[in-house]
Order: structure tokens, then C-alpha cells, then sequence
């Protein structure tokens, strides 16, 4: 087992040297291309994220605050808050259901 262990660490090993190898032999040939091709895709990049912060940014000045969606749903979804027209039509319903019974 520790010789199998062994072979597999070699092997690894072997493979990182061949990997830094060839990293400096890319670097020495074509190394400023890659720096010139890193250099605008990294502008890319910043670019996309400044304009997706832009982008936000108005969306939250549009909905303002106390309007985000997940309260809105919140909101829908929570109880009913009973007003005092609510509890006097619930009052008249159930003096009309006492009403209905007393008669039959």
C-alpha cells in the first residue's frame, strides 16, 4: 500500500514539474500576448460589473424603498388585518345568523 502511495505521489509530483515547466517555457515565448489578452478581458469584466451595479442601482431608485418584491409577496400572503368597517360587517353577519336561527 505505501509503495502504490508512493508511485501515485511520484507521478503527481512528475506532473506538477512538467506543469511549471511548461508555464515558463509559455510564459518566456508568448507572455506578453497573454498579458495583453488577461488585460482586456479583466476590462471586460469590470465593465460588465459597473454596468450591472448601474443597472441595480436604478432599479431601486424605480421601486423605492418598502417595495422590494419578496415584501411585496410577504405581504400578500399575510393575514388580513381587520379595519373597523370589517368587524362591524362581521358583527351584522353574525346578529343576522342569531337572528335566522331564533326565527325557525
Amino acid at each position: 500500500m505505501i509503495g502504490s502511495m508512493a508511485r501515485d505521489e511520484a507521478r503527481e509530483a512528475g506532473r506538477e514539474l512538467l506543469r511549471e515547466a511548461l508555464k515558463k517555457e509559455i510564459r518566456a515565448r508568448i507572455g506578453d500576448r497573454i498579458d495583453a489578452v488577461a488585460k482586456i478581458v479583466a476590462e471586460d469584466i469590470v465593465k460588465d460589473v459597473d454596468t450591472n451595479l448601474e443597472i441595480e442601482a436604478r432599479i431601486r431608485e424605480r421601486t423605492g424603498p418598502g417595495t422590494d418584491l419578496e415584501e411585496q409577496i410577504a405581504q400578500a400572503f399575510a393575514p388580513k388585518k381587520t379595519t373597523p368597517a370589517r368587524r362591524a360587517a362581521k358583527k351584522t353577519r353574525k346578529k343576522a345568523k342569531k337572528k335566522s336561527r331564533r326565527t325557525r
